[in-house]
């Protein structure tokens, strides 16, 4: 029984919320997927990893500028609590951005890339071990699927040619160097971070505004990375190393596609999918990334995904629906923002006096 004066109206039918929060999640999986494909079609000539994010995101910079002004002109700037808290999250929430996809960059040029690549999609495993050593409920079955969705990439990551054993999956799963194990876990561990940190500034910032704070900081991080990498790159629109190589009239197409579907369906989809499920969803739903890729890619001038890749991916499947109905079937409510119900224990209600003529007691 719900306490009294608290308001419902804010909740949707529980069947609707999640139907809606499964049709975000594959929408944006799927549009994340596509970018790899986009640049093959769109792009002839070879473009940096690093460039290729910093045209994604300051396209979508751009595009969310436009619409937080027009959000702003037309309901005023809104008053966030904190404001000092709330703007060292969206940076730490950049940076983990950053520094995810740096080390997915990072593992491509490594001679063991699926051994990093294997660690780098760890984040699922990490948020459950975060939320044990914070001492926050952790359902079985969520466990469980973060474990199998984990399990599944190193299935996949295993050559083709390799049966599948109990030595091939540890020969998968752990790597050659210390610095792939690293590269690896400082990526998840940005995954992690960027996570979290977005699900909580989501309920202080109007969405819009989150995007263009989140996407100029991004933008800022990535500079001084492409740097320490040793990236070329220049301030101009040259087609290959250029910061603005997007805005010709050759790349105006691939840009498009970029901001409009990679960006706000797919990346910003993970972002919205936030207010009706739990990190650890969005995380495990992100393994499934690889593989429709390649899928993807197939449809255009690549090979088919290895066997292996097919038979992993099942298995990440069945993580990701084990994280999902767990999280589906717990009680829906606001987050935090009721007051605790009251009870007899902690109950004080000032007795009324009982008037006795001219005595009172």
């Amino acid at each position: 029984m719900k306490p009294v004066g608290e308001c419902s109206s804010w909740e949707q039918p529980r069947a609707e919320w999640n139907w809606t929060g499964l049709a975000l999640l594959v929408t944006s999986v799927s549009a994340v997927s596509s970018v790899d494909v986009a640049f093959q079609i769109g792009s002839s000539a070879e473009v940096a990893p690093m460039l290729r994010l910093f045209w994604r995101v300051s396209g979508s910079c751009v595009l969310t500028f436009v619409f937080t002004v027009v959000s702003v002109a037309r309901y005023g700037w809104a008053r966030v609590q904190d404001p000092l808290d709330t703007a060292i999250r969206v940076v730490l929430c950049a940076l983990g951005f950053t520094l995810w996809h740096s080390c997915s960059y990072v593992a491509t040029t490594r001679s063991s890339f699926s051994h990093a690549n294997v660690l780098h999609n760890a984040h699922g495993l990490m948020l459950v071990a975060g939320k044990i050593l914070t001492e926050q409920q952790v359902g079985r079955w969520e466990g469980v699927g973060a474990i199998v969705g984990f399990s599944g990439t190193v299935i996949a990551a295993a050559a083709d040619s390799t049966p599948i054993t109990w030595a091939s999956l540890w020969s998968a799963a752990h790597g050659t160097t210390w610095h792939d194990g690293m590269v690896g876990l400082m990526g998840a561990a940005g995954a992690m971070l960027y996570l979290v940190q977005a699900k909580r500034i989501q309920s202080r910032l109007n969405f819009m505004v989150f995007m263009w704070c989140h996407s100029v900081a991004v933008c800022l991080i990535l500079l001084p990375t492409m740097i320490a990498k040793g990236e070329t790159f220049e301030f101009s629109t040259h087609p290959t190393v250029g910061l603005l190589g997007w805005a010709t009239s050759t790349r105006w197409l691939l840009e498009l596609f970029l901001v409009g579907v990679c960006d706000f369906v797919g990346a910003m989809g993970y972002l919205r999918v936030l207010q009706y499920f739990e990190p650890i969803v969005v995380s495990t739903t992100m393994l499934l990334e690889p593989t429709l890729a390649s899928l993807l890619e197939a449809t255009v001038s690549g090979p088919l995904p290895s066997a292996h890749a097919m038979v992993g991916s099942l298995v990440v499947a069945a993580g990701v629906v084990l994280v999902y109905i767990t999280n589906t079937n717990q009680p829906l409510s606001q987050p935090r923002r009721h007051s605790p119900q009251i009870t007899r224990s902690n109950e004080f209600m000032p007795r009324k006096p009982l008037n006795y003529g001219t005595i009172v007691v």
